[in-house]
């Protein structure tokens, strides 16, 4: 990119970069870049993409310049952790999220190792659901919801 490259030339005190430093101002050809002043070397980003430094101290210089552009609403969390087989919670899940299009849902199966199937049959597991919502009251009412309409076949290890 022509302006990097004039960047750079400052940045490095050379009118000539060499080829490592004009590697450096190397960007994808729809880059844009967010130019704060003639000080700073711009950051580039294509979309929502943003290419920042490798070295952990100019990284954490350039995120917080932008910061700003990652802000969206709050979010609020919350899960609960059941025993059972994924297949008898399905249904419940299933009526949940067409109920509350405002929350998001997750559905997570792990096994612990003690619990490692010896083959391919369906076993009972550990379930975690997650909620996700920028309405915290919407996401209590989703997760007392699914916490009411359980089938009686899940145990819920963690509210």
């Amino acid at each position: 990119h022509p302006y990097l490259k004039t960047i750079m030339g400052r940045f490095c005190e050379v009118s000539d970069l060499s080829a490592a430093q004009l590697r450096l101002a190397e960007v994808p050809e729809k880059a844009e870049l967010v130019v704060e002043d003639d000080e700073h070397i711009p950051q580039a980003y294509v979309g929502n993409i943003f290419m920042l430094p490798g070295i952990p101290e100019f990284f954490r210089q350039r995120f917080e310049k932008l910061a700003d552009r990652f802000r969206g609403p709050e979010l609020f969390h919350s899960s609960i952790t059941l025993q059972g087989m994924e297949t008898n919670l399905a249904a419940s899940l299933n009526r949940t999220v067409r109920l509350h299009p405002d929350v998001a849902f997750g559905s997570y199966p792990s096994l612990a190792e003690t619990d490692a199937p010896s083959s391919y049959r369906p076993v009972p597991c550990r379930i975690k659901v997650t909620f996700e919502s920028s309405d915290q009251a919407k996401l209590a009412e989703a997760k007392e919801f699914l916490l009411k309409n359980l089938p009686d076949s899940l145990q819920l290890l963690e509210k």
